[in-house]
Parts: C-alpha cells; sequence; structure tokens
C-alpha cells in the first residue's frame, strides 16, 4: 500500500523546507522506491506497469501541490514563501521527483515514465511554486488580470482563466502581508462566495 496522504507527503516542510528537521521529498522517495518494486511485480503487462506508475506520479505531484496551495497540513503553517532558500529546496525536490519517474539508465534514457508525460504532469506544480515564490503584490495584480481574462473569454478559456484565478486567490488567503489582507479585505468574501459552498471552497473539495 502506497501511502500518499500522512505522513509521507503531507507532513513535509514542516516547519519550513530549510529547517534542519524538516522532511523533504527524499523521505518520500526512499519510502516509494520499495513500494513501487511491488507494483511493477504485481503488473506484468508493460502498459499496466506505466498506468499504474503513472497515477502514482500525478498522486505525488498533486500532494506537492496541496501544499504549495493550501500552505498547512496537520495543523502546521507553512509560511515560507518568502524565503528564496526554502523555494529552492522545493524547485530541488520537484526535479528530484521527475528524476525518480524517469529512472533514466547509465546513458540518460528514460527507462520509466516517457518524458513527455513527466514534464506535462509536473508542469503546473513547477508553474505555482513560482508563483508561490512571487511577493504578494505581484499575485495581486496576477489576480486581477486573470479576472479581466475571465470576463472577457469564451466559456472554454473563462472556466480556464477562472480556475488560475481561484489558484491565485488560495496563495493569497494563506499569507498574512499587507498586500494580501488588503487584498482580503476588498475581495476575499466574495471569492469565498460567504461561506462553505463559495468558490475556493469548491476549489479545495470543502462544498460537501
Amino acid at each position: 500500500m502506497i501511502d500518499l496522504s500522512r505522513p509521507h507527503f503531507l507532513s513535509l516542510y514542516a516547519p519550513r523546507p530549510s529547517d534542519p528537521a524538516a522532511a523533504t521529498i527524499r523521505h518520500v522517495l526512499k519510502q516509494l522506491n520499495v513500494s513501487l518494486g511491488t507494483v511493477v511485480r504485481c503488473a506484468p503487462r508493460p502498459h499496466l506497469r506505466e498506468d499504474a506508475v503513472t497515477s502514482i506520479l500525478r498522486a505525488c505531484v498533486h500532494c506537492v501541490e496541496t501544499l504549495l496551495l493550501r500552505g498547512e497540513a496537520d495543523g502546521l503553517r507553512h509560511a515560507w514563501w518568502a524565503e528564496p532558500a526554502d523555494v529552492e529546496i522545493v524547485r530541488s525536490d520537484l526535479a528530484l521527483l521527475r528524476d525518480f519517474f524517469l529512472a533514466r539508465d547509465a546513458a540518460g534514457v528514460a527507462q520509466g515514465v516517457p518524458q513527455y508525460v513527466v514534464d506535462e504532469i509536473s508542469a503546473p506544480a513547477a508553474a505555482l511554486l513560482e508563483l508561490a515564490a512571487s511577493p504578494s503584490d505581484a499575485i495581486v495584480d496576477e489576480w486581477a488580470r486573470a479576472a479581466d481574462a475571465e470576463a472577457d473569454a469564451e466559456p472554454a478559456a473563462a472556466a480556464e482563466a477562472g480556475r488560475y484565478r481561484l489558484r491565485l486567490a488560495q496563495l493569497l488567503t494563506g499569507r498574512s502581508d499587507a498586500a494580501s489582507r488588503a487584498w482580503a479585505a476588498k475581495h476575499g468574501r466574495a471569492e469565498h462566495g460567504g461561506g462553505k459552498h463559495g468558490r475556493l471552497a469548491s476549489l479545495l473539495g470543502r462544498g460537501a
């Protein structure tokens, strides 16, 4: 059984990635390496193995995104976004995660999940990390641009812009500096919809 919740992923980086006591993704990969051996042995057909391992990669990336968006796990607040050293550790961890699933041989050829698949799955988390590393006033400006794009776009593009805007809103609601507080005072209630069935609650899966 591969546990991608507690204590593996959602306890990473507490209280911050650069803290000597904080667990990084290396801790997860050590355990995952053993579990993946079981998956490979239990899936004799190559396409089944690839599908299973790809699904695990997706789950791992989703966990990283959850940490970046929610900034909170098991009651511990991850307020590390403003520190370059912390951001660099998470960036390095994403590279380690990619390399782990690529499983390159001595010649550098990927023997695991195909590189184009790894690139596609990991790209949103990498982009989200760069947003999380941005100052709050830059995220507020980006949120305003996304809101304008959502209002002016065709339905499909508007839906995509809306999802992006809500991601930006999640990053801002997890902060407490002056720019994020000013944004929350003006827009926070609208983004939350005034209750648990609001837009952010829906994105976080809290509407049930």
